[in-house]
């Protein structure tokens, strides 16, 4: 290969290899107990492909699926169901969430909220940055996908 040749052929792939490094990396999860129920895969494969603007992500682990770059919405399947609680119960789309916010100054992000689905078997969580997307856009984008579980028990 002449040297000329040689030049451009690394610098075509030093500059795929950038345009490679743009793309969005996958998003480093931890499954949840139960993540390989079937019903979580059944209800993974009804979430959107946007969520206001942020598209989905893949991520490393079964049961799991994130949204935005960085990741600002993060959803896990077959999560432990939360227990008896006083926090605040929603009703979005006849689906059921036990809602809980978190304000760390300082930390990123600063402000979260996490939302459980409550009566379901499995449990669905979804933990949002609610410094980049409203929390009333997510609830109802994911309510396809948390109608797959089998609901057993209501909010009172």
């Amino acid at each position: 290969m002449r040297r000329a040749d040689l030049t451009r052929w690394i610098s075509g792939g030093a500059l795929a290899a950038t345009a490679l490094s743009g793309c969005s990396s996958t998003v480093a999860t931890t499954a949840a107990p139960q993540a390989a129920d079937p019903v979580c895969a059944t209800a993974l494969l009804r979430t959107p492909d946007d969520i206001s603007g942020n598209k989905r992500r893949a991520t490393t682990s079964q049961g799991t699926t994130a949204y935005g770059d960085p990741a600002s919405i993060m959803v896990t399947c077959g999560v432990t169901a939360p227990a008896p609680t006083t926090d605040k119960c929603l009703s979005v789309n006849s689906v059921d969430w036990v809602v809980t916010e978190q304000r760390k100054p300082g930390a990123t992000p600063s402000h979260t909220w996490t939302a459980t689905t409550y009566g379901t078997e499995p449990t669905l969580q979804v933990v949002l940055d609610a410094d980049k997307i409203p929390s009333s856009d997510v609830l109802p984008s994911l309510g396809p996908a948390a109608q797959a579980l089998a609901k057993k028990r209501s909010c009172l």
